[in-house]
């Protein structure tokens, strides 16, 4: 099978079990905002975005990474056992010492026995962390697509009874989240059977070592993109309240409908990428992949964006919130912006060039940071709009500066993208217009710029599917 056949036939499977549970998932955002007040949806927004964005890989260091790749190069039986073993048995000591310390540290928002919950939703995301890693280690696509959809489909049953019945507000969500984690866990454990490779006697210091050392330099890019990616929110909360910080994460609600289907296309190009890594047309496939993503990624977006309006009065159901809208447009760009850089950033993984994405995601984080302190005191939440922008652009630029002077060269198309700049720009303003005429117009525009875009590599995709089925 050739390497775009079996990217697409990866992605497909990934996609299968993520696509689904996602839309599930999507449509638990009215159950919550209904049942939340602004100022509750905002500590949400700002526990979920902590846990799993800064606190989750610090603890951890990381190490699922390290169980991903060295269960990949795993010879045999033993020597998975042996790495599974010595990964876990880090992650159980590493829960043992921060439960204490959570215990002892109070946190006002979770009074009581909620912090026992909240303990408990952090230690379950570090598991569901290493059990996804594990199956990915192990090629069990299916099974990590069935768990995803598992954790989902119970989060949304438990997220009904701690809202519409018990009316637990946010407390209700994290602890939904925890136990739908919880079952995951458990279903990796007995269908994918890791309770059989975890043999304590095989701990190995020196793989563990190895190991430390392969995960390390993660941690610093994810600091870093956890400072770029919710800063904004904490600095809104500082600034304006939680409140604020609400707004904002509801206006985050339409552009993160990217993650229905991006992060499985990312997750099987990383492994094309280092796959192909070595050989002798690497240049020439990283750069048609680009291309062709650009493209895909480009009619997605402004789709979303014409169908936006009707997306976000469907999904948000508390008044408080609708506000953000007006902002939903211009993070629709920025998470397009965000992708192609995620797709460049694969690109280092695949070169062993993880110092170079951590400088740039550094720069990134220094970017947005910058531009929320200088401004955000003075102009409000729309600053943390413009700063998400500005730092993911900078990201991705940096990322093709640097990939095209050190490492290969990945020509970018200007003329295509100067059209796509210039439809986003029409269609954005045309969703939050009053004016009709313009309305039809900006709409006109981006479906004909979404057939022009996309419309032949849909129907290859569909020929190659439909031949491989």
């Amino acid at each position: 099978m050739s390497r775009e056949k079996n990217l697409i036939f990866n992605s497909l499977i990934l996609m299968l079990g993520t696509f689904l549970p996602r839309m599930v998932s999507f449509f638990t955002t009215p159950i919550i905002t209904a049942n939340t007040t602004d100022i509750g949806y905002g500590y949400y927004q700002l526990t979920t975005t902590t846990v799993i964005s800064l606190i989750v890989p610090i603890i951890s260091l990381q190490i699922e990474q390290s169980l991903y790749r060295f269960l990949i190069d795993a010879k045999d039986e033993m020597q998975k056992k042996t790495v599974i073993t010595t990964g876990l048995s880090f992650i159980f000591a590493i829960m043992a010492v921060v439960g204490v310390i959570g215990i002892i540290i109070p946190i006002p928002i979770y009074p009581g026995i909620w912090k026992i919950v909240l303990i408990i939703y952090l230690f379950s995301e570090i598991l569901a962390g290493q059990s996804r890693f594990i199956l990915r280690g192990f090629s069990k696509y299916k099974n990590y697509s069935t768990q995803a959809a598992l954790i989902v489909f119970v989060n949304f049953l438990f997220i009904f009874i701690n809202l519409v019945v018990f009316d637990f507000g946010y407390l209700g969500i994290i602890l939904s989240l925890a136990l739908a984690n919880l079952v995951g866990i458990i279903y990796v454990v007995i269908v994918g059977q890791v309770y059989k490779y975890y043999r304590p006697k095989l701990f190995d210091k020196l793989l563990f070592s190895d190991m430390l050392h392969y995960s390390l330099p993660f941690l610093p890019n994810n600091i870093a993109w956890y400072l770029n990616t919710t800063s904004d929110r904490w600095m809104l909360n500082l600034f304006f309240g939680a409140a604020a910080t609400g707004i904002y994460g509801a206006a985050n609600q339409i552009p993160s409908l990217v993650n229905l289907i991006y992060p499985a296309f990312n997750m099987a190009w990383m492994e094309s990428a280092i796959k192909s890594a070595n050989d002798s047309d690497r240049e020439a496939y990283y750069l048609k992949m680009y291309r062709i993503l650009f493209r895909l990624l480009a009619a997605g977006s402004v789709i979303l964006m014409i169908v936006s309006p009707v997306l976000y009065n469907l999904l948000i159901r508390n008044s408080d919130l609708y506000d953000g809208f007006k902002y939903t447009s211009l993070l629709i760009v920025a998470v397009f912006v965000y992708s192609l850089a995620q797709f460049l950033g694969s690109i280092y993984i695949a070169l062993k060039q993880t110092r170079n994405m951590t400088v740039s995601t550094s720069i990134a984080a220094v970017v947005n940071i910058a531009i929320n302190l200088a401004f955000m005191p003075f102009f409000g939440l729309e600053i943390a709009v413009y700063s998400t922008f500005i730092a993911n652009l900078s990201l991705l630029v940096y990322r093709l500066y640097d990939i095209n002077k050190r490492f290969m060269k990945l020509t970018v198309n200007k003329r295509q993208v100067i059209f796509t700049a210039i439809v986003m720009t029409i269609v954005g303003y045309a969703v939050i217009s009053t004016n009709i005429y313009f309305i039809v117009a900006g709409v006109a525009i981006g479906l004909f710029f979404v057939y022009v875009m996309a419309i032949d590599l849909v129907l290859d995709m569909a020929k190659k599917i439909i031949k491989r089925l």
